[in-house]
């Protein structure tokens, strides 16, 4: 989910659309052939960027709900990687997390992900490891804070 000015961004995965709301009704919907299960959705730098169950995986819509660009394609991947959440940092990287691997993936911006791939992050190992991460996002200063829901919600900051 995401805020921008009045308007409320929200994936609606069994109908492989995002509603935008206002006041509390949905004002339009954001809908395209690339959208398969909508997972996450942020707004950045005046552009909606959305994390889609299958390749391409990071979508960019402008506020009107246009496709400009997709992002982060199969081509060269590994296809065990199933995103759950995601966020974008100040110089426009993805940091998605994957359900399967205790690991934070971080993304240029370009079609392919095995050339965009920049680093991952990996999660603490051992009994008390995040599972399942149920978000992430950054602090003002650029920290990576990662939810789970294991053992009472479990934090981890990068």
């Amino acid at each position: 989910m995401a805020f921008s000015e009045s308007y409320l961004y929200v994936c609606d995965s069994n109908n492989n659309r995002i509603n935008v709301y206002s006041n509390y009704y949905i004002i339009r919907t954001i809908t395209h052939t690339f959208l398969y299960l909508p997972l996450d959705v942020k707004i950045h730098e005046k552009s909606i960027f959305v994390l889609n169950s299958k390749s391409p995986y990071v979508l960019e819509f402008d506020l009107t709900g246009i496709l400009h660009n997709a992002f982060i394609s199969d081509y060269g991947w590994d296809t065990n990687f199933m995103p759950s959440f995601f966020c974008i940092d100040s110089t426009g990287r993805f940091l998605i997390t994957d359900k399967r691997e205790p690991y934070i993936y971080v993304f240029k911006k370009f079609w392919s992900a095995k050339q965009a791939l920049e680093t991952r992050l990996e999660l603490e190992h051992g009994e008390d490891r995040l599972v399942e991460p149920r978000g992430v996002c950054l602090d003002r200063e650029g920290r990576v804070i990662v939810v789970c829901n294991y053992k009472d919600a479990m934090l981890q900051i990068f």
